[in-house]
């Protein structure tokens, strides 16, 4: 997505976007996402994706906090470095799976606790 996003625009900007998107949304994360997001905001982590290495970090905690994602731990170890085209293309295809989810699961939510106030 980064690299997509940067043929328009630079990391800085894109990184810039999606941290004024979690700050400003901070309000609707919940549990250990809520826990997390001042050391994301903090620390810079989405500038660290810029790297494989990066990635694999991310990819590792994300695997041990939440058994269903098990499978990303290693993936990004896997790739040759500088192909981050194989990293990009299997975010782009994973991508509307994930946002299927998230839409899924905030309906749900409605459903059972009205919309948020």
């Amino acid at each position: 997505m980064l690299q997509s996003f940067t043929q328009e625009h630079s990391s800085e900007s894109f990184t810039d976007m999606c941290m004024n998107e979690i700050a400003e949304h901070r309000g609707l994360l919940k549990g250990k996402a809520r826990n997390m997001a001042p050391h994301l905001l903090r620390e810079n982590w989405i500038m660290s994706y810029k790297e494989l290495n990066g990635l694999n970090t991310a990819a590792k905690g994300i695997s041990m906090r939440h058994p269903v994602a098990q499978p990303l731990r290693g993936y990004f170890e896997n790739l040759p470095d500088g192909h981050y085209d194989l990293a990009e293309q299997w975010m782009l295809d994973f991508y509307p799976e994930l946002m299927q989810a998230g839409q899924n699961w905030s309906k749900e939510m409605i459903e059972r606790h009205g919309p948020l106030k």
